[in-house]
């Protein structure tokens, strides 16, 4: 009961961080772990250092992660989010970038602190109703945070003999 409160109040935060009419900028600089990973993927925006990485090991606790699959899977691709999601997979900020899910990589903290200072100026100087704009059509896309979904797949977890108490 508490655990599935709790992953609701999760995904109904998360969902309201990812329909913020604002653009969100998220800097990772070091290891994005389970919510962390949640967290930096519902910013429209993502900057990371090199030595950054995504990590889910939920399965590996017996945890069914699938409040942001969906935008894991459109990111990098479907494979790459079962290995991800299943397999406990780390994917490295290099490996993320190729693949979409952040933005660009900087060699250290400083350098990171001066992208995000960057972006956060060239973000400034496009007109508030075309940021605006295009964030109001960004949010009527398929929803990314399922909460749902996760307590549907959690509950089965915990119905089973064996899952996860």
């Amino acid at each position: 009961g508490d655990l599935l409160t709790l992953i609701e109040d999760n995904g109904a935060t998360l969902q309201r961080l990812e329909r913020l009419p604002q653009i969100v900028v998220a800097a990772l600089n070091g290891p994005s772990l389970g919510i962390g990973v949640h967290l930096a993927l519902c910013a429209d925006i993502v900057l990371a250092t090199r030595a950054a990485y995504l990590w889910i090991p939920e399965a590996k606790l017996g945890i069914p992660d699938v409040l942001h699959y969906r935008l894991i899977e459109q990111r990098i691709g479907r494979s790459a989010a079962m290995q991800m999601v299943l397999l406990g997979q780390k994917l490295s900020a290099e490996e993320a970038a190729s693949r979409g899910a952040i933005g660009q990589t900087y060699d250290d903290g400083q350098t990171l602190a001066e992208g995000v200072a960057d972006h956060l100026s060239r973000l400034r100087a496009v007109s508030k109703p075309v940021r605006t704009a295009v964030k109001a059509y960004a949010n009527t896309l398929e929803r990314r945070a399922d909460a749902p979904a996760q307590v549907a797949a959690s509950a089965f977890v915990l119905e089973r003999p064996g899952g996860r108490r």
